[in-house]
């Protein structure tokens, strides 16, 4: 299940924020599902969500929009997708 951008955003935004992902996940996870946080821009975002044990994490924190060619090619270096420190 995907965790839409809008409650990503909200992480930052205080304790509710945080309470309603960390109860998608726990949710999630009950019914055996992986779970893809949306629109991880910043860091701080992916960290939160690693810590709530979200399984997957999707935005340009990890890397711009790429085109088909170019995310293959990305793909198969092998090059890790973690959050870039200049992105947040």
């Amino acid at each position: 299940m995907k965790i839409d951008r809008s409650f990503v955003a909200d992480l930052d935004e205080g304790p509710e924020g945080e309470a309603i992902v960390r109860a998608l996940i726990n949710v999630c996870h009950a019914l055996k599902v992986s779970v893809q946080g949306e629109g991880v821009e910043r860091p701080a975002q992916a960290e939160k969500l690693k810590a709530m044990g979200c399984d997957l994490g999707q935005g340009s924190c990890f890397s711009p929009p790429l085109a088909a060619e170019e995310l293959n090619e990305l793909l198969a270096s092998g090059q890790a997708l973690l959050p870039h420190p200049a992105n947040g």
